[in-house]
């Protein structure tokens, strides 16, 4: 599926979409993945992608909540969602999984979205540009010689 219009919705018109059948949560996903691998080796605003987990998600019954079928994007920093990597860039805890959800990512996902994927930030979030060594540089897409700042690198770049 490829939506043009895709860029002029808000999240609340993607689950309005969703919630007319006008799309599926699926497509929503698929689109989103799509996107984020035409820039992923470009610009790398991913640290950790979750697709397999999404399209899954995408598939099942949603919450009736406000949201419901919209995907999103978590920083890697901080947030803990169940059974998935939070490595906040840092190598010793490139192995370190969530045993539960943070509020933040429970509120997310009981409102009905739908975890992509991990955006890329410095290594705990310390630093003003986003290059950590365990996922490399988050590049400014629209001057790849440069690296995205602060500790929103790859949000800004996902974006």
């Amino acid at each position: 599926m490829s939506m043009p219009e895709f860029d002029s919705y808000d999240a609340l018109d993607l689950a309005e979409l969703v919630r007319t059948r006008q799309v599926t949560a699926l497509e929503l996903v698929d689109e989103v993945i799509e996107r984020l691998e035409t820039v992923q080796n470009s610009v790398h605003p991913l640290a950790i992608e979750h697709f397999e987990m999404a399209r899954t998600r995408a598939r099942e019954p949603l919450p009736e909540g406000p949201l419901a079928g919209v995907p999103w994007l978590m920083k890697n920093l901080l947030l803990m969602a169940e059974g998935t990597v939070t490595s906040n860039s840092l190598t010793f805890l490139a192995q370190a999984v969530a045993p539960h959800d943070s509020e933040m990512v429970r509120r997310a996902r009981a409102g009905g979205m739908i975890l992509v994927g991990k955006t890329n930030v410095p290594e705990f979030g310390y630093c003003i540009s986003t290059e950590p060594a365990m996922y490399g540089p988050t590049r400014n897409p629209w001057n790849l010689e440069r690296v995205a700042g602060g500790s929103s690198g790859g949000s800004a770049g996902a974006v």
